[in-house]
């Protein structure tokens, strides 16, 4: 779901054809299939994340940690933070924003079944491909979402 938003990536180094605006839209229009990803990693313990990636080489050995919930999902708060702030520049997505969330995302792969998930704007395309992305209506979307709630800081970690 990500890996194509990983290589479109955001922010002032990038391609301007890929805004971070768009990037915001595309992860909060699928934030409940990103927080269910998020909620069955996090479930799953560090010990069963480990021994999934010893046998699976697209899962990256950081995301074997619970601790890697901040940096997984630093992008959902810069997201947020693109479309509600007066100055969104200052929360710039990066294309490594998008990846340290899809490490995440790739173990969910793994642990449950996706497979009947929709994904809006998939392509992603779809999205940069419309004459006038919908800033207005995602904005609605993220007031509604209060900033704390975009995060775990509960997560339990194992040793």
């Amino acid at each position: 779901m990500l890996r194509e938003l990983a290589r479109v990536g955001g922010g002032p180094d990038r391609d301007s054809q890929y805004p971070s605006q768009a990037i915001a839209i595309y992860l909060l229009a699928n934030r409940r299939l990103i927080d269910c990803a998020i909620e069955a990693w996090a479930n799953t313990p560090e010990r069963e994340l480990r021994e999934l990636q010893g046998k699976t080489r697209e899962l990256d050995v950081a995301a074997t940690r619970h601790s890697f919930v901040a940096i997984a999902t630093s992008s959902l708060f810069k997201a947020h933070e693109t479309l509600v702030n007066p100055l969104p520049a200052f929360f710039q997505i990066t294309d490594d924003n998008v990846h340290m969330l899809d490490r995440v995302v790739r173990f969910a792969n793994h642990i449950i079944d996706t497979q009947e998930m929709s994904v809006a704007w998939h392509p992603v395309r779809e999205l940069l491909g419309l004459p006038e992305l919908p800033v207005d209506q995602a904005r609605e979307q993220a007031l509604a979402i209060a900033p704390s709630h975009l995060w775990r800081t509960d997560t339990p970690t194992e040793t």
